[in-house]
């Protein structure tokens, strides 16, 4: 007589298998979902970078850029840019905030966040400028006040 089935052990050798299989992709997982948020906040910052385009070219200024985050919500002059401003608030990190600089004469800005997955920072100004970095982009806000100079580069 032939028994047609799987034994206890072949069962067990599967499910011990499928475990070890569901623990690497379970810890891969955490770090896949950063990579998307980094993702969707560089794609943001692009679309604030154009919105802001689009507003200068109307008010030759850029003064309706300036956002001020409370907490994780975005107080913005423009509704679209504080729409961006909230999705960007969204996606980093909790106590990470978009970062926003206006020059005094209103002809220049910056924009910068600290991106959550890879801990980089992601910058862009009002010269089309958009750039990875390191660190916190000194150079550019100290300057964007002061000297009107805003820039990534």
């Amino acid at each position: 007589m032939k028994n047609k089935g799987f034994t206890l052990i072949e069962l067990l050798v599967v499910l011990v298998i499928i475990g070890i299989l569901a623990s690497i992709v379970l810890v891969q997982f955490p770090e896949a979902i950063r990579r998307a948020r980094d993702g969707r906040v560089i794609s943001d910052m692009g679309q604030f970078r154009t919105q802001t385009i689009i507003l200068y070219s109307t008010q030759e200024s850029y003064a309706q850029v300036n956002c001020t985050v409370i907490g994780t919500l975005c107080d913005c002059l423009d509704s679209t840019i504080e729409y961006l401003c909230n999705d960007i608030e969204q996606n980093i990190a909790q106590g990470d905030d978009l970062v926003t600089y206006v020059q005094s004469d209103g002809q220049g800005f910056c924009a910068a966040v600290h991106l959550g997955g890879s801990g980089r920072y992601f910058c862009v100004d009002g010269e089309l400028h958009a750039k990875e970095y390191e660190t916190f982009p000194n150079f550019c806000f100290p300057s964007c006040e002061i000297m009107n100079n805003c820039s990534c580069e």
